[in-house]
């Protein structure tokens, strides 16, 4: 059964690849562009996305979800999608520089934590389910997928981000990325085999 989920888990990635472009766009288009923020300001609200991500890294070395693996990974993404979705609001809302950096701060520090809890369980469940002999070629097809994609999400979303209000454009990519992940997550509830430690 486990052959059965791997195709849904390496087609909701190769969906995220495109979608997430819509969250690259935020830092320099967004928060620069849009809501005028300073380039102090905006390292601080990039730095902010890596501390989150560092501090993932350690609640995760700390936590065993022996039964629970992919469904830990896409209700992260869920939550992941939520927030991006959310995140054109404060276009709507004018707010002074200082309230933006402090907001984007708090959500980048979500989404980085968010992060590791989606993309190490999926590494790990792929590593114990996939035959090794298999490996080589499947996260080769995976790489050169996800570096195609990339590029053509960009494209797309630049395009979107020129014809569409900015909250829009969030909103349609988070509310996408969000049924995807819904989708996966009752896939992998309801077999067993997505169930794989990920921690000590």
């Amino acid at each position: 059964m486990g052959k059965q989920i791997i195709p849904s888990v390496f087609g909701i990635v190769w969906c995220y690849q495109l979608l997430l472009c819509d969250n690259q766009y935020r830092p320099a288009f967004f928060l620069v562009d849009k809501l005028n923020l300073t380039n102090t300001q905006y390292g601080f609200t990039e730095s902010a996305f890596a501390g989150g991500m560092f501090l993932g890294g350690l609640v995760l070395s700390r936590l065993n979800f022996k039964t629970q693996s992919l469904k830990v990974a896409y209700f992260s993404l869920s939550i992941f999608s939520l927030i991006v979705s959310l995140s054109g609001l404060p276009n709507l809302i004018a707010l002074p520089k200082d309230a933006y950096t402090i907001l984007f701060i708090a959500i980048n520090i979500v989404l980085g934590l968010l992060l590791v809890f989606s993309n190490t369980p999926v590494d790990v469940y792929m590593q114990q389910h996939i035959p090794e002999k298999m490996q080589g070629r499947v996260f080769s097809i995976d790489e050169t997928v996800s570096s195609i994609l990339m590029p053509a999400g960009t494209i797309v979303f630049g395009i979107l981000f020129d014809q569409f209000n900015t909250f829009v454009v969030f909103t349609f990519g988070g509310l996408v990325m969000l049924v995807l992940s819904c989708w996966v997550l009752i896939i992998v509830s309801r077999r067993k085999e997505a169930t794989a430690p990920i921690g000590g």
